[in-house]
């Protein structure tokens, strides 16, 4: 994923945002595998991923793991995913939920161990929708 195709305009003139694009570099590789979707991440800084699959159905407050430069972490499991579409959805969400979601903040972590509590506090992140593999 190359940040640098984004048009000018896309361009953030707040200078916190600029310097963590900064650090991105050569960002990270997704890569879909027959168990499931890893990252490795290119950068000299830290990413931070939240998926369904890398906590329990009922854990609260979510998991968000810290994925070091060099390191890579299997952010997705289908396996995981067909047992927990099976469990009824939480009650306590914060608002939408959707099980193929892959939430990833660049040098910035949030959750209940950061002062950002929520991933949109970050200055710059993304979420990565996935779509049900046809024969699960």
């Amino acid at each position: 994923m190359c940040l640098g195709i984004l048009h000018d305009e896309w361009y953030a003139t707040e200078e916190v945002i600029r310097r963590v694009r900064d650090k991105i570099g050569h960002g990270m590789v997704l890569s879909r595998e027959a168990d499931g979707i890893w990252v490795y991440n290119r950068s000299e800084w830290p990413l931070f991923v939240h998926s369904p699959t890398l906590q329990d159905a009922d854990t609260r407050p979510l998991t968000v793991i810290r994925v070091q430069s060099g390191c890579c972490l299997k952010v997705f499991d289908w396996e995981k995913s067909l047992t927990m579409g099976q469990l009824q959805m939480p009650n306590y969400l914060d608002g939408p939920y959707d099980p193929y979601c892959v939430q990833i903040s660049f040098a910035k972590g949030w959750g209940s161990h950061y002062k950002r509590q929520f991933q949109t506090s970050c200055p710059c992140w993304l979420e990565i929708y996935l779509a049900r593999l046809p024969n699960r």
